[in-house]
């Protein structure tokens, strides 16, 4: 009797050629070689992890150890440099338009360069999947073209997680917000519904050959269509977290815009902004509206409804219905500094007429950031589409978008500010209040 695990020779293959049927097998030979077999496989599937464990490690050593030898893009090119072609063609762009694409030098997936880095490139020197060309001098094996499990370089994988600008927002002229629609929300506001989903928004980078626009009717501006915004690269993706029955209460006697939320703004898988809100009834009742801003972990600032002064704030809303949120930076509430006002005129007081402003009637409305001591920064372009039937319906994705070009010389943190200000504006002053339903008339 052969030892249990001993593998079994496959003796019946001779009978079958001979056209003889094989004899049987006996129980005890069968289930021997059952064990066998599994045994086998068990020890062949550990063997084979073990080795796939191995080699990981060793290629993230080396991808480490070879972003550290690699040359970095300036960051007034980041944001173009690591765009598909099919973002570059969206935002107007040649290969190499930049310096950094089909060219000496390369950075960025899809580009031939001779120095580049990131999957699927040609060149002479490059780390990723797919590639064509010699590693330079002392690559390990694994990361040599056409090695199986080849990654991209961690300077790749950043940019990748990020959305495309390596977490810092100076690199970028601006961004685009564009809320997410909700086919349900769209379908029970126009029945007076007491619903609202929690609202979602892409923000993108704004394209660096377009000029926004900072009044009506001006030659030459950027209005973009639905399509045109979402092939834009993806900064940040920001989600509402707000409760249900709060939403359902609020809608139900017109105060949804004022409901307690928090807001996750997220770069990849990692939350890079928190936003906090709480349920306030505004200026008007001595209680202005506030945002809380915070950054991996720290308090950057807060956006707060201008209340300065009392008689002046009432004036102002109620004579020309223009409203101010002040933009503050600072990690604590007493050591706050004002950087930045977003001055919303809604009606024809402000600096250019809005009435009509952001609907079918009318494109595009505009919100001014002045700086601390009154003069006009740039302009927030609130756009409601680009013509067509996307304009005259809320359900077919063209509404909300916000064009925010950043200030020259302005920080990261500010310019993170400045998007959750421009949120602030959206959930005050644009965002549906509710109470649709409640007609005293009958």
């Amino acid at each position: 009797m052969p030892h249990p695990l001993a593998p079994v020779p496959p003796a019946t293959a001779g009978y079958a050629a001979a056209g003889y049927a094989a004899p049987p097998m006996p129980p005890g030979v069968a289930a021997a070689t059952a064990a066998s077999a599994a045994t086998a496989a068990t020890v062949a599937q550990q063997q084979y992890y073990a080795l796939a464990q191995q080699q990981q490690q060793m290629l993230q050593e080396a991808a480490a150890q070879a972003a550290l030898q690699a040359p970095v893009a300036p960051p007034a090119v980041l944001a173009a440099a690591y765009m598909t072609p099919q973002q570059q063609a969206a935002m107007g762009l040649n290969p190499g338009a930049m310096g950094y694409g089909a060219g000496a030098t390369g950075y960025g997936a899809g580009m031939a360069g001779a120095a580049g880095y990131g999957a699927g490139m040609a060149g002479a020197a490059g780390y990723g999947a797919g590639m064509a060309g010699a590693a330079p001098a002392g690559a390990p094996p694994a990361l040599q073209p056409g090695a199986a499990g080849a990654m991209q370089a961690p300077g790749q994988q950043a940019m990748t997680a990020a959305g495309g600008y390596a977490g810092n927002l100076e690199a970028l002229p601006g961004v685009v917000i564009k809320e997410t629609t909700q086919v349900l929300d769209a379908v029970v506001a126009s029945i007076g519904g007491a619903y609202e989903a929690a609202n979602k928004y892409h923000v993108r980078v704004l394209p660096s050959h377009v000029r926004p626009a900072t009044e009506p009717n001006q030659p030459g501006t950027w209005a973009p269509s639905s399509k045109e915004v979402d092939m834009l690269p993806e900064v940040m993706f920001v989600q509402e977290d707000s409760s249900c029955c709060l939403r359902v209460c609020l809608a139900a006697f017109g105060s949804l815009n004022l409901r307690a939320l928090q807001l996750h703004g997220y770069e990849g898988s990692i939350e890079a902004l928190t936003v906090d809100r709480p349920c306030k009834m505004g200026a008007g009742c001595c209680c202005p509206l506030e945002m809380t801003i915070t950054s991996k972990g720290q308090q950057i600032g807060m956006v707060i409804e201008d209340a300065d002064s009392y008689c002046g704030m009432c004036y102002q809303q109620c004579c020309t219905c223009t409203y101010t949120q002040k933009v503050m930076m600072g990690s604590t509430r007493e050591s706050l500094v004002h950087k930045y006002s977003l001055v919303t005129p809604l009606w024809c007081c402000g600096r250019v007429n809005n009435c009509c402003g952001a609907t079918c009637c009318k494109p595009n409305l505009f919100i001014d950031v002045v700086s601390p001591d009154g003069k006009l920064v740039n302009a927030v372009q609130k756009t409601y589409g680009a013509g067509g039937a996307g304009d005259c319906c809320r359900s077919m994705f063209d509404f909300s978008n916000y064009i925010l070009p950043f200030p020259p010389g302005s920080s990261h943190q500010e310019r993170l500010a400045l998007i959750v200000g421009v949120l602030s504006v959206e959930y005050a002053y644009f965002s549906r209040k509710g109470g649709e339903g409640n007609d005293d008339s009958n």
